[in-house]
């Protein structure tokens, strides 16, 4: 498994969802549509560019969070002096710093405050896209995006790696809470580690798609499962 399915693993096992990869850095919205490759979403556009007569009722839907550490992953908390302590709290401004150790390969840390956007007329688009000639039903459409406002993101590509916060303390605190504002020091014992500390982007995808007996299967965020409902229209192929 590799750090993308690694870290789709983390967002499906904690959202019921699937990953926007990469995380923060991309461009994803509800109504964008496309296939999966190797288990992650990639994107071939947008229904609202491909089909104009659609119209997407998109709102806002309600909030989660996420906060997650591989197996594996062990944190250490230094004051300034680099003496060991077991919270920032109470140290104010003071300089201090939060150690992260990736024992295992493809590792993450996830700690995110999320808002969400959602399709809420499913069932019309839907059947619209039923009857759309040239429309496949191995496409999957975003109907709902995840986004994590100054959210903490880690992710480590090799054992072993070690990584160094270094900031005031109330700013590691932030970061512990998933949800960072101010100033930071980062250092890795390795190149191949992904990082959005403070950054603000799409986390995580809601998918629905049409399968071979014209019905679209709705990601149920509540059993991490799809349910189906039923359509009417002509639906091209499948996986």
């Amino acid at each position: 498994m590799g750090l993308a399915q690694s870290f789709n693993k983390a967002i499906h096992d904690q959202l019921t969802s699937y990953a926007a990869w990469f995380p923060i850095v991309n461009t994803f919205e509800v109504g964008e549509y496309g296939i999966f490759k190797d288990g992650i979403f990639q994107s071939l556009g947008n229904l609202k560019k491909k089909y104009p007569d659609i119209q997407l009722d998109i709102q806002k839907s309600e909030p989660a969070e996420i906060d997650f550490l591989s197996s594996g992953t062990r944190t250490f908390k230094f004051d300034a002096s680099g003496n060991s302590i077991n919270s920032f709290a109470g140290l104010g401004g003071a300089e201090a710093s939060l150690k992260i150790v990736f024992d295992s390969a493809d590792s993450s840390m996830i700690k995110a405050k999320l808002t969400s956007q959602e399709l809420k007329n499913i069932d019309e688009v839907a059947t619209s896209l039923a009857n759309k000639k040239g429309w496949r039903n191995k496409f999957s459409v975003v109907s709902k995006a995840f986004t994590g406002e100054h959210c903490v993101i880690v992710c480590s590509k090799e054992s072993g790696t070690e990584v160094e916060i270094k900031a005031g303390a109330d700013v590691l605190q932030q970061i512990e809470g998933g949800k960072v504002q101010g100033g930071f020091d980062f250092k890795s014992t390795r190149d191949s580690t992904f990082k959005a500390i403070g950054e603000t982007g799409v986390l995580a995808l809601g998918l629905f798609k049409l399968n071979l007996f014209n019905d679209v299967k709705v990601l149920n965020l509540n059993k991490g499962d799809f349910e189906v409902i039923k359509l009417s229209g002509e639906v091209q192929d499948d996986y």
